[in-house]
């Protein structure tokens, strides 16, 4: 039960924390997050649980730039969380171990890594605005890693805000039985807190903070309140039975009590049958600690969800938390200016201790832990060792990238978890050093942050002499520009923004022969071309995000040479004369290891450039069929001509397309500007509206494909179209082929 609550003065490094988890422990330990659409308030309950919980002495605001999740100056400045910031605190002698992620579109791979790791999660709402665009995206995410989540229903103290609403739309738009455990608490018109229908009590927030409550017994509510509360009982009992057998014969019989609803709610929330909804106003400091209680009472422990599931031999195994050997993912590499670089890991199952030597069984490789840290944000406590089902950071791991396995190192079953996909980054801009002799410096820089953010990352193209920026949209980049300023003292200057279009084949099956045959250099390859059918397309606006979406984009390399060898036999035979040695040449299927390895990168390399633009190739495959090699000039020289020559000519033989990122593009808009939108998307913009919904205030959503080229620009085009009252959000939906018009357009600009 809830109790009267005061603001602890403790500072944040004072915090007492689990430093070693044993058995009993996990049960006491919650992995969760914070995940909403941007401006919901996700970063401002955040800051208040840290507060009531003693963590911080008094609570920051966004407004004010002072937060302890947002510690980025480009957060400070912006207002909005870049950087999915982890922290550990204590409530009511449970450990949390809580992730605050970014809400806007562009830094949704921070959710999707913070999401792989997470048990529970606290879905935001803004009571105003209702269900918006990255709310669903960030449902789909959770639903994607079956995380289950209560709900809290925000700025519930203005005066459009209706519990009533968001609940009808959360059923609507999720397909979800929504558990209403707390509505609106309001006196004269003015927001006091929530009303618990469970215990049937109004909890009235009092200053400084909310920190201290007052509990208001059901006899003492107004006939309307006490109504009020009744029939969100019934309806809660109601569902509940309709959810749960075994409780539906309590309610029926009349035999239950307040722990059996606890216990039924707790249930099907972990089973993701029903969720759980809150509602306050976190800015206003009222309905925060419920949702506390609710994340203790209703979320699970580690223990409490499925084991981690892996490859092994090449079959799947879990690791669950009773098995006693390591098992950890790295789900996030961050570069501290003090600490070095970092690897966030969650363990699945054994312990770390400090100084133990790690396997990485998806790189191979073998590094020392010299760190064990607690996080807290940007501040970190050093542990001698920590248990399953926590999460932490690690220091001394400089090969490990986000997705990462990692095991005790002389444990012999090398089990590879499954990581996480990026969605595809469809924008590039040209980026340089203002000062020159720096370029070496950006390049090193960009390389780490790639490590960082596998979302973003920094291509040189060896024509035009030019360094890239690829990322997965403006704000994306903009933010990596002031990164590169603020944190590493190095201006840049970005190109105009571009759209990173792919390139792909029409016709599958052909073959084609590359012959390097010069002095000092020989190699020849059998190459064929086969088509990769796409599962790119998606149905519905918030499946975009999806990372199984992902995929097939690149194209692959695959060596097939089982056959004998008729390339050689041939070659022996167009070379025959009197000073030719024919046991020079063999067959390729003879190559050395480390020669095929080669031969297999540089063709990997060569598919990041296409036959009309060079463009990166998609959805195809390009098989080594069979060749020919020379002991004597068969290097490394040879091997990359070939491969670069055979893969541009076999695309050109094979009806080569340009292919342009489509995006799944959501508008908000007044009703009565509704047909200018839709001309505009339609005639301007080359785009199909898929469907369109009422919203809430007189504003209208539309859904529409809309092809990236005719999106760049488009926020001061909306902003003049709607006289500055419509907003949009996009995220990617597939790569399509362009129209030959379109395509010649493209070519004429590059």
């Amino acid at each position: 039960m809830l109790r009267q609550i005061f603001r602890c003065a403790s500072r944040l490094r004072d915090t007492p924390y689990f430093p070693v988890n044993s058995a009993s422990d996990i049960l006491k330990i919650r992995n969760l997050g914070v995940v909403a659409h941007i401006d919901a308030g996700k970063t401002t309950l955040t800051e208040r649980m840290l507060f009531y919980s003693g963590a911080i002495p008094q609570p920051g605001n966004v407004d004010d730039g002072n937060t302890v999740m947002d510690y980025m100056k480009q957060e400070r400045e912006r207002g909005i969380t870049i950087r999915a910031a982890a922290i550990s605190f204590n409530w009511d002698g449970f450990q949390m171990n809580l992730i605050d992620t970014p809400g806007h579109v562009d830094f949704s791979g921070e959710v999707e890594r913070s999401l792989r790791v997470m048990d529970g999660c606290v879905v935001v709402v803004d009571a105003n605005n209702g269900i918006q665009t990255q709310t669903k995206t960030v449902w789909k995410q959770a639903d994607k890693f079956n995380v289950p989540r209560i709900i809290f229903v925000n700025k519930m103290d203005l005066h459009a805000a209706s519990l009533e609403v968001t609940k009808d739309h959360l059923k609507k738009k999720f397909n979800v039985i929504p558990l209403v455990l707390h509505i609106p608490y309001i006196v004269q018109d003015s927001y006091k807190g929530s009303i618990d229908v469970v215990r049937q009590q109004a909890i009235e927030f009092l200053e400084p903070f909310g920190a201290r409550v007052n509990f208001i017994p059901l006899e003492k509510l107004s006939k309307l309140d006490k109504e009020r509360v009744k029939a969100a009982r019934e309806e809660l009992l109601e569902t509940l039975g309709s959810c749960d057998d075994e409780f539906a014969e309590k309610y029926l019989s009349g035999s239950f009590t307040e722990d059996d609803i606890d216990l039924a709610i707790r249930k099907v929330t972990i089973q993701m049958t029903a969720y759980p909804i809150y509602c306050g106003s976190a800015l206003k400091n009222k309905g925060v600690q419920p949702v506390l209680e609710g994340i203790i009472k209703y979320l699970p422990s580690p223990a409490e969800k499925l084991p981690a599931v892996g490859i092994l031999n090449g079959k799947a195994v879990t690791r669950s938390i009773s098995d006693s050997k390591l098992c950890a993912l790295a789900y996030k590499v961050i570069n501290n200016t003090s600490k070095g670089t970092l690897v966030y890991a969650r363990v699945y199952s054994g312990k770390i201790k400090y100084g133990e030597f790690l396997k990485n069984t998806s790189k191979k490789t073998i590094e020392k832990a010299n760190r064990i840290l607690r996080v807290r944000a940007n501040e970190y406590v050093e542990v001698n060792e920590i248990g399953v089902g926590d999460i932490v950071a690690l220091g001394g791991l400089k090969e490990v990238r986000s997705g990462d396995t990692l095991i005790s190192k002389n444990d012999p079953e090398e089990l590879v978890l499954a990581g996480v996909q990026m969605p595809p980054p469809v924008f590039f801009c040209r980026i340089e050093p203002e000062n020159d002799n720096k370029q070496g410096e950006l390049e090193t820089i960009l390389k780490n942050i790639h490590r960082e953010d596998p979302s973003f990352n920094a291509k040189y193209d060896e024509e035009s002499d030019q360094l890239f920026a690829i990322g997965q949209g403006e704000l994306h980049l903009e933010i990596l520009r002031d990164r590169l300023e603020i944190e590493f003292g190095l201006k840049t200057r970005l190109g105009p923004m571009q759209v990173a279009y792919r390139e792909s084949a029409e016709t599958g099956g052909k073959t084609y022969v590359i012959s390097i045959d010069k002095p000092g250099q020989f190699l020849k390859l059998k190459l064929k071309l086969e088509l990769v059918e796409s599962n790119m397309k998606v149905e519905h606006l918030e499946d975009a995000l999806h990372g199984d979406k992902f995929g097939d984009l690149i194209g692959t390399v695959e060596w097939n040479i089982d056959k004998v060898s008729d390339a050689l036999s041939e070659h022996i035979n167009q070379m025959r004369g009197s000073d030719y040695d024919e046991s020079e040449f063999q067959p390729l299927k003879t190559i050395g290891g480390e020669s095929k390895d080669q031969i297999i990168k540089y063709l990997e390399e060569a598919m990041q450039r296409g036959a009309i633009v060079g463009y990166p190739l998609i959805n195809i495959k390009i098989t080594v069929e069979d060749g020919v090699w020379s002991k004597k000039r068969t290097n490394m020289v040879a091997i990359k001509e070939a491969a670069a020559k055979g893969v541009r000519e076999l695309v050109k033989i094979s009806d080569p397309k340009l292919m342009e990122p489509l995006m799944n593009v959501s508008i908000t808009i007044p009703d009565e500007m509704m047909g200018d939108l839709i001309s505009d998307i339609t005639s301007t913009r080359r785009g199909v509206v898929m469907s369109m919904e009422k919203s809430d205030n007189e504003m209208s959503v539309v859904n529409a494909l809309i092809p990236l080229v005719e999106m760049l620009g488009y926020t001061s085009n909306l902003r003049n179209l709607s006289k500055g009252l419509g907003y949009y959000q996009m995220n990617f939906h597939s790569y399509e082929v362009v129209s030959e018009a379109e395509q010649e357009k493209i070519m004429n600009r590059y």
